[in-house]
């Protein structure tokens, strides 16, 4: 599994972490003292380095760049395969009553849900379980892209949510990000195109940033040099971050979300 950054340890000396990432790209992260180990003044730094290799017919490019940074940040989450489902009743495009699959583990008490279509197209996001009643499920959530269609007896995926603390301040600059979502297996037919859904949020301020993420390893799109001026990384539009949420689109296996960044302080 490969991990992108390595958060600064306390009274260690060296920690290395180094993972490829598809198209030709590598990101290493590394945590040590800078300078000469005895001296009074070393201090621990987060590294990141970024290589890009590109082969082309007689010929190799090679590129490195090494990033240090005050703290990097991991967040690595085992997303559980998800549930079908059947919409009984379309309440509003966000809303609604649906029946899940024998076995589910949804619950009113502590489950809240994104619901997909069978082609892994997110619907609802951060649907609350209202009532429960065996197989049958209330869901309240919130609207994003097309919405739930109005069609009784549409098949819909139902997922669970996975959260992990994600403290970026927002006295804090961001220099790498890197991240990806990468399924357990082949991804089945008719679902190539499924993105998960993932959620970057100030959990005390109620901001909330969605990322769409395809279900593939980390490329080149999702990794970003920002002091380097690469742009358009999407987690830049929040002031801060408290948490990240996920889910798999998929209901026929589990999926790992891979999340990174080197931070700065800054003001």
């Amino acid at each position: 599994m490969a991990v992108v950054a390595v958060k600064q340890p306390q009274n260690a000396v060296r920690m290395a972490a180094s993972g490829s990432f598809g198209a030709g790209l590598m990101v290493d992260v590394r945590a040590g003292f800078l300078g000469n180990e005895s001296s009074n003044e070393d201090h621990m730094v987060a590294r990141a380095t970024i290589s890009r290799t590109v082969s082309v017919p007689g010929m190799t490019l090679t590129e490195s760049k090494t990033l240090d940074g005050d703290v990097g940040e991991k967040v690595v989450l085992t997303l559980p395969k998800a549930f079908t489902a059947t919409l009984s009743t379309r309440t509003t495009n966000h809303s609604g009553l649906c029946v899940l699959e024998d076995g589910h583990d949804i619950d009113v008490d502590y489950s809240t849900v994104d619901l997909y279509s069978t082609a892994g197209v997110l619907l609802v996001k951060n649907c609350d379980i209202t009532a429960e009643n065996h197989n049958l499920i209330t869901f309240d959530g919130t609207a994003v892209g097309i919405g739930m269609p109005n069609t009784p007896g549409l098949d819909i995926v139902c997922a669970k949510q996975v959260s992990a603390a994600l403290p970026i301040p927002y006295t804090h600059l961001l220099d790498t990000v890197a991240y990806g979502v990468n399924s357990s297996g082949t991804v089945p037919v008719g679902m190539e195109n499924s993105e998960a859904c993932v959620q970057f949020k100030d959990v005390g301020k109620v901001l909330n940033h969605t990322v769409l993420i395809p279900l593939k390893s980390v490329g080149l799109d999702n990794i970003f040099n920002i002091i380097g001026g690469d742009a358009g990384c999407p987690i830049l539009t929040i002031a801060s971050i408290t948490t990240i949420t996920a889910s798999n689109p998929l209901h026929t296996q589990k999926s790992t979300l891979q999340f990174g960044c080197l931070i700065t302080s800054g003001s």
